[in-house]
C-alpha cells in the first residue's frame, strides 16, 4: 500500500483535474494577463522562491504578477525588502491583511464570514488567469484543498503547485523543489539563481558603515550570524566566540556580526570573547542593507537562517552550522561555493523549535568549525 501522503497527493491531483484546465499541452503567453503566486514565510522562504518566480516572469513577461504571502508583519516587510526594486512582481499582498483573517486575529464567526466574502469578491475582481501555489513544507491537504476550492470559486482557469511536500522531497533543496512546481509551465526556460533588491542607497550605507567600523582594511572580512528565530538552529555563541578568537590569532581579518533585533544577546556574548567581532550592525539593517554588507565580505559564518540565504543571493560563500531538525540538503544555501556542517542524530528530523538536549548541535565541535573556516580562508588567499 502506498504511503498516506502519496495517496493524499493522488486525491489532490484528481481534485485539481476537476477544477482547472490542464497546462501540459501549453499555454499561450497572450492568454495570461494576471498571474498570482502564493508563497508563505519569511526572508529565506521568499529568497529561495525567487528562481521559480523569475521563470514565471520570463514565461509571461507582459502579465501582471502578484505575490500573495501569509506571515506576520515582520516577515511581510521581509518580502517587500527582498523583491521591492526587482521586476519579479508587480505587487505584494499580505493575505492576512487582505482577508482580515491573519495569524492571531480573533473575530466572531459572523465577522469572519463577512471578511471572507469580501476577500472572495476582491479575488474575483483581480480576474486571475493563472494561480501558482509554491507550497510550504507545513501546508497540509486540507489547506491545499481549501485554496483550490477558493481558486475555483473566483474563476481561476489554470493552477499549478497544489501538492503536499512528501518524503519524496527529502534531501531536495528548496530552490530546486520550487522550480519543479513551475516547470510544467516553462520546461525550457533556465533559472537564473537567487535574487533580491539592493539599491544604490543600500550600497552607500554599507560603504559608510564599513569605513566607520573597519578602518584598518585588513586582508579578509568575514560576517558572522550566531542568532536565528529557532532555538534548535542556534549553535552556542560561546563556541562561535572560540572559533573567532582562534581566527583573529591566525589570520589578518575583520569580523562583522549581523542579524536581527533578537540576535543582539548572542552578538554581545561573542563580542565579550572577541572584542574584534563588531556587533554594531546587529538589529540595525534592512534586508537590502544587509545584502550590501554581505556582498562586501569574503564569507559568512552562520547558523541556518535568513542571512545565510541573503549571502547566497549576493554570491558570498557561506560556512553554515546546521542542526538536524530537518532533512539534510533541504535548506542548505543554494550554490556550489558553500559548506555545511551537520551532525546526524537518531531523532532527526524532529522539526522542533526548542530541544532539551540539543545533541545535534552539541556534537558540532569548535575544532571542526574552525578547521572548515580556516580552510575556506586559505582558499580565498590562494585564489
Amino acid at each position: 500500500m502506498p504511503p498516506a501522503d502519496t495517496r493524499l497527493n493522488k486525491w489532490l491531483r484528481r481534485l485539481h483535474a476537476s477544477y482547472f484546465a490542464p497546462v501540459e499541452h501549453g499555454i499561450e503567453s497572450g492568454d495570461i494577463h494576471r498571474v498570482v503566486v502564493m508563497r508563505e514565510g519569511g526572508i529565506g522562504d521568499i529568497i529561495v522562491a525567487t528562481p521559480a518566480i523569475r521563470i514565471l516572469r520570463d514565461r509571461f513577461p507582459d502579465a501582471h504578477l502578484t505575490l500573495i504571502t501569509l506571515a506576520d508583519g515582520q516577515r511581510h516587510l521581509g518580502a517587500q525588502d527582498v523583491l521591492a526594486t526587482t521586476d519579479l512582481v508587480n505587487e505584494i499582498v499580505d493575505l492576512g491583511k487582505l482577508s482580515g483573517l491573519g495569524p492571531g486575529e480573533k473575530r466572531s464567526r459572523q465577522e469572519r464570514r463577512r471578511l471572507y466574502d469580501n476577500f472572495i469578491a476582491h479575488l474575483k475582481r483581480m480576474r486571475i488567469d493563472l494561480l501558482v501555489k509554491l507550497t510550504a513544507d507545513k501546508e497540509g491537504v486540507a489547506t491545499l484543498a481549501t485554496h483550490m476550492a477558493m481558486a475555483r470559486k473566483v474563476g481561476v482557469k489554470y493552477a499549478v503547485g497544489f501538492q503536499c511536500v512528501t518524503h519524496e522531497h527529502d534531501g531536495i533543496n528548496q530552490v530546486d523543489r520550487l522550480i519543479e512546481i513551475v516547470r510544467p509551465l516553462a520546461p525550457r526556460i533556465p533559472h537564473r539563481g537567487l535574487e533580491l533588491s539592493v539599491s544604490r542607497e543600500d550600497e552607500l550605507f554599507a560603504d559608510r558603515l564599513i569605513q566607520n567600523l573597519l578602518p584598518h582594511d585588513r586582508r579578509f572580512r568575514i560576517a558572522v550570524h550566531a542568532g536565528g528565530d529557532k532555538a534548535t538552529n542556534r549553535w552556542s555563541p560561546e563556541r562561535y566566540g572560540e572559533v573567532l578568537r582562534r581566527a583573529v590569532q591566525e589570520f589578518d581579518l575583520d569580523i562583522l556580526q549581523i542579524g536581527g533585533p533578537r540576535d543582539t544577546e548572542f552578538a554581545e556574548k561573542i563580542k565579550g570573547i572577541v572584542p574584534e567581532a563588531h556587533s554594531e550592525p546587529v538589529g540595525k539593517t534592512t534586508i537590502p542593507q544587509l545584502a550590501a554588507l554581505l556582498r562586501r565580505c569574503n564569507l559568512l559564518l552562520a547558523n541556518d537562517g535568513g542571512p545565510m540565504h541573503v549571502a547566497a543571493a549576493v554570491g558570498t560563500p557561506v560556512l553554515a552550522v546546521f542542526s538536524a531538525r530537518d532533512m539534510p540538503g533541504k535548506w542548505y544555501p543554494h550554490g556550489a561555493s558553500h559548506r555545511v556542517i551537520r551532525k546526524h542524530v537518531p531523532c532527526s528530523p524532529c522539526l522542533l523549535f526548542t530541544c532539551n538536549t540539543h545533541e545535534c548541535m552539541e556534537f558540532v565541535s569548535v575544532e571542526e568549525v574552525y578547521g572548515a573556516l580556516a580552510e575556506m580562508i586559505r582558499e580565498l588567499a590562494s585564489g
